[in-house]
């Protein structure tokens, strides 16, 4: 596949990570769910629970240090010295952490939402190193 081509994979597919905590998953109707902590180099596709598809999400709001390389390529790294914040349901609140964020340029998944024209695929141009998540 071309960099620059619209994926046509529903999920991407943790090819090679570390994950400093519980690993935070999503389903494309936003349903999260978390892995337990896993030692050493992580590979980790796109897997079904309950008949549901998930993936790893590049949002890692409960480990103070992460490093993602996915397919489709893009990279994405985080060191937290303030962990986000959860609102009363669990959800996590937005601009709460505190800490560095980088993420090279490429074809980054997330839940579709109102600016996404209903695809689970938004191309980024990156971003330099940043205090939040997203």
């Amino acid at each position: 596949m071309r960099i620059l081509q619209r994926p046509d994979v529903k999920y991407p597919t943790l090819i090679r990570g570390y994950i400093d905590g519980p690993i935070r998953c999503e389903s494309a109707d936003g349903t999260e769910m978390w892995l337990p902590p896993q030692t050493g180099k992580l590979y980790i596709p796109p897997f079904l629970v309950e008949g549901k598809p998930f993936g790893v999400s590049h949002i890692q709001r409960r480990a103070k240090y992460f490093n993602l390389l996915y397919d489709p390529y893009i990279y994405h790294w985080g060191r937290f010295w303030r962990l986000q914040e959860e609102d009363e349901t669990g959800k996590g609140k937005p601009g709460t952490e505190q800490g560095i964020y980088w993420r090279t340029p490429g074809w980054r998944w997330q839940v579709p939402d109102e600016n996404s024209e209903g695809t689970n695929w938004i191309w980024s141009w990156g971003r330099a190193p940043g205090a939040h998540l997203d």
